[in-house]
């Protein structure tokens, strides 16, 4: 079987990161053309020069200025939605219109909660597979560390998330990560860092989040912006160690093992020993994307309403539930229980491999 594939929006995360890096797929088109079940058979960008590019860059062959037309004139399985999160809420009204099987919408998922919820629930009505891109979901070195973190760490007391680049471009990220790991949020409050936001929060803030879940764990995450610098980095500690996982850019990773000794000083206190790296495989492989795409495949073929995606519209919409209460505290100065159900409407973002480039 061979599923066809259309994308909306020709840009980076759709195309252009395979410019700069091809060690492994980091972009749709790039996880598409590695996967043996799918075939792109159109692209379209408001731009058409941009999608035309595109189109002769992966050798494709349709190109439309207009997902209207496109999906009009193709019959695709399988989209993808790589716009602007400001357009997500009306594309996915228009492939409601049409025989699609399964969408992989980027995150974030769209500009307000209402929207979320709305297109989510058409997409359950209509029998479509909607899925929003948090790849690290699909990581398997976060599957294994989820799977082994009581033998690493022992219980975990205390997580530490440090990152870059906005708290809608990647602290949702990270949102999405700690919920992977630890469940639940019960309430969270914020703080603006960085003079990130003159008050009006036109622009995609800088924020440190205190986070509480519902096990009663106590999480903070931490704005750190240095020029030209990635950060992505979440510390957990244990009761037996401390583990630190480091993200690099197009998703690299490395990681920081501290096992617990005596101290030599006062040997009835433990605390953390020297580096060791190789407690965790080395061998991971870097295939989130050609996995999510996996998995959007397997809700097809299992046709089963029920069928729970890795990366869900229900986890985007938490994901944004987060995102909108975190810059709501930082306006208010209040303390956010859950469920939030103010539908905020997002900032603007740029995302910051563009910064990056530009400097």
């Amino acid at each position: 079987m061979t599923l066809n594939v259309g994308i909306i929006g020709c840009g980076n995360i759709a195309s252009l990161y395979s410019n700069d890096f091809s060690r492994w797929p980091v972009t749709h088109l790039a996880a598409y053309t590695d996967h043996p079940m799918t075939k792109v058979v159109a692209v379209c960008d408001t731009d058409p020069s941009r999608a035309r590019s595109c189109a002769e860059r992966w050798d494709i062959p349709k190109w439309y200025a207009s997902y209207v037309e496109m999906l009009q004139q193709e019959k695709c399985d399988i989209i993808s939605i790589c716009t602007s999160y400001e357009s997500h809420a009306e594309i996915i009204r228009e492939i409601a219109r049409y025989r699609v099987r399964a969408i992989l919408c980027e995150k974030p998922f769209t500009h307000n909660l209402d929207d979320a919820r709305e297109v989510t629930d058409l997409c359950k009505k209509k029998g479509i597979s909607l899925a929003v891109n948090f790849q690290r979901r699909h990581d398997r070195l976060h599957e294994y560390v989820k799977e082994n973190l009581s033998s690493l760490v022992g219980d975990v007391k205390k997580v530490t998330f440090l990152y870059s680049g906005g708290i809608i471009n990647n602290g949702s990220h990270a949102f999405d990560l700690l919920r992977f790991y630890f469940g639940e949020i019960s309430s969270l409050s914020s703080i603006v860092e960085d003079g990130t936001s003159d008050g009006s929060f036109a622009m995609d803030p800088n924020l440190t989040v205190h986070l509480r879940f519902t096990s009663g764990l106590s999480v903070v995450l931490t704005s750190c912006t240095i020029p030209n610098h990635s950060t992505f980095e979440m510390s957990i500690l244990g009761t037996k160690a401390r583990l630190d996982l480091l993200n690099k850019p197009f998703f690299g990773y490395d990681y920081r093992y501290f096992p617990y000794v005596s101290s030599e000083t006062l040997p009835s206190v433990t605390c953390s020993s020297s580096v060791l790296k190789h407690t965790l495989p080395n061998d991971f492989s870097r295939d989130l994307l050609v996995r999510a795409i996996d998995n959007l495949i397997q809700s097809i073929e299992n046709n089963d309403p029920h069928f729970e995606l890795v990366s869900s519209a229900e986890n985007g919409i938490s994901a944004l539930e987060l995102v909108s209460a975190a810059i709501f505290s930082a306006r208010t100065h209040q303390e956010i229980t859950f469920p939030f159900t103010q539908s905020l409407t997002l900032p603007r973002l740029q995302g910051v491999f563009t910064t990056w480039k530009r400097n």
